[in-house]
């Protein structure tokens, strides 16, 4: 279950990356919701680039017979990017495209069992995704439906290693000036993964005070005010995660190629400002908990992972700028 929430936020985001883009007539219900939804994710705009910075805290596995490590990380910062461009759009499809490249900066000590003393780990892990996607917008049950397939090939510094393949459909139930509403159901292929099917739900709700409650199962839990015309105040709960490739080197003799796939719980506050009509800044601070935090062989599912980590909460940071500076002014 754990690994289907963090699966679930890529089909999320190639959702969204195909909408970002997409025009209609104001009066197109289906094209408003499209909107909606892509405000919701910096990931999912023209241009995102975002730095992540998390406090210390300690590590260990939760096997007891484990032999592998179990210390403190001091250091654990990030960059973000991404990118996402529509090539063709007409009423029905949409056709684009998006990138995605995050830099994880690791220092840590750990101490295996065998080890007398502590060892210092610093390494800097680099992973890049590359999607096609494609959107068919149509009825069904007489009501806005949206069926998405993307097809994406991630690796890392020294080259790709995966190919994934996801497909989503997304059905309209309700939307009006206070309340939108849509359920669906994500498919994937993924090597990695246990479970091919997840379900899907979001909600948007406008209370008369100003408040607006904001529901993507299970991404995100929101409540959003807009404060001063130009910023946005959210409070709550997202989801965020991190992966990466491990190779062999001095830290890890003998390791074959095996994938690193951690999701937090971040819980605390979200500000956003429109620093001009197409830039968005967006600061992010609160307390971070781990979900997962799974190492296993490529070879193999995250279901059988080789280190199965236990990480303590710690407090989280983030900053970046997102939006569209290519569009031009009228």
């Amino acid at each position: 279950m754990r690994l289907v929430k963090y699966l679930f936020i890529i089909f999320m985001l190639g959702l969204l990356s195909v909408c970002v883009k997409c025009q209609s007539s104001p009066d197109s219900t289906t094209q408003k919701l499209i909107k909606n939804v892509a405000a919701k994710f910096a990931e999912a705009r023209p241009v995102n680039v975002e730095y992540n910075y998390n406090s210390d805290f300690s590590f260990a596995p939760k096997a007891k017979s484990s032999s592998l490590a179990n210390g403190k990380v001091t250091r654990f910062s990030g960059l973000r990017t991404n990118l996402n461009y529509t090539i063709a759009k007409n009423r029905k499809w949409i056709v684009s495209t998006s990138f995605q490249y995050r830099m994880a900066s690791i220092s840590a000590n750990y101490k295996p069992d065998e080890a007398p003393v502590y060892k210092l780990l610093e390494d800097r892990h680099h992973y890049h995704a590359t999607s096609a996607n494609i959107t068919y917008i149509s009825r069904l049950f007489g009501k806005p439906a949206f069926y998405t397939g993307s097809f994406i090939v991630d690796g890392s510094d020294k080259g790709f290693e995966r190919f994934k393949a996801l497909g989503v459909g997304t059905l309209l139930l309700k939307a009006n000036a206070r309340t939108k509403m849509a359920i669906g159901l994500s498919l994937f292929y993924d090597p990695g993964a246990q479970l091919p099917v997840f379900p899907i739900f979001t909600l948007e709700h406008k209370f008369k005070d100003g408040l607006t409650a904001d529901i993507v199962f299970p991404q995100q839990i929101l409540v959003r005010k807009i404060v001063n015309k130009k910023g946005r105040f959210s409070a709550g709960m997202q989801m965020d995660k991190t992966n990466f490739y491990l190779y062999n080197s001095s830290n890890t003799p003998g390791l074959r190629t095996s994938e690193f796939r951690g999701v937090d719980c971040n819980n605390g506050f979200i500000y956003e400002h429109l620093l001009s009509d197409n830039i968005v800044l967006t600061t992010k601070a609160g307390s971070r908990l781990s979900v997962m935090g799974r190492a296993f062989e490529k070879s193999t599912n995250s279901g059988s992972p080789f280190y199965d980590g236990s990480l303590k909460p710690g407090f989280y940071f983030n900053v970046g700028l997102s939006g569209n500076p290519f569009v031009k002014k009228k």
